[in-house]
Parts: C-alpha cells; structure tokens; sequence
C-alpha cells in the first residue's frame, strides 16, 4: 500500500473500533514537551529536521537523479565522519543559532517556569504563547 498522510494518520491518531476508548499508540508523556522546554532542550526533531535541510542543500535541486543521491549520500558520510572524529578529539562543534530562536528559546522558558510555579495560570500562558507565536 502507498503512503499517504490519511493512511497513516487515521489508524495511528484515531482508532478504527471507536465503540471503546483505546490508549493512543503516542501517549502524552511521550509527546509532552514542557519538560524539555524548562531544561532548555529540543522540543521538536530538530536533528531530523536539520538533516534534511542539509541534505536538500547538498543536493542543491528537487528532483535528482540516483547517482546525484548516491554522490550526496556519500558526501554527507564524510561530514558526519568528520564530525564524530571532531567530538571524539574533544573539540566542540559549534552550533549556529539565530538571535531570534534564541530570544524565543528564552521567552517559553520563562513562561514554562513561571506557570510551573504558580505565578501565572494557564489561561494566561496559552495567552502569551499565542502572542509569541512566529508565522514564517
């Protein structure tokens, strides 16, 4: 069977024999990113998101060919290769981070604090974060 969004989504998100309450397949704790917003870590897949883009990049067009593919696949190796050689001789790999992600970062955090410490109610932060949403 093909892929496709609906095939995936409904049997995954929604259970067929609806007559019964299910568990989800994700349960909350699984998607439930508060946590790592206080910790100051990734709230989405960014490492897949940012293989991605780097491979889109590398590749440098939509439609490649195989051999275009393989060609860039074994670029990305080498600099993968390079990176875990970098980290195993100790030396930090920078990362390049906006200003602005970094001034998003900040603003949830603090809006995650102060509602996990009772100064501000939830009706107040889902409030703020609407207002801090960024529409690219």
């Amino acid at each position: 069977m093909l892929f496709s969004p609906r095939n995936y989504s409904l049997p995954t998100f929604i259970p067929f024999n609806t007559c019964c309450r299910q568990p989800p397949c994700f349960p909350p704790a699984i998607r439930n990113v508060h946590d790592a917003t206080i910790q100051g870590e990734s709230r989405t897949n960014d490492a897949c998101e940012a293989w991605s883009n780097g491979f889109k990049h590398l590749v440098g067009h939509s439609n490649p060919s195989l051999w275009s593919v393989i060609t860039c696949l074994q670029k990305d190796n080498v600099i993968v290769e390079t990176g875990v050689f970098r980290h195993t001789r100790g030396e930090c790999i920078a990362r390049r981070v906006r200003k602005g992600t970094l001034v998003h970062q900040k603003r949830m955090a603090k809006l995650c604090w102060k509602v996990a410490s009772g100064s501000m109610s939830v009706v107040d932060f889902l409030e703020a974060v609407g207002r801090s949403i960024r529409l690219h």
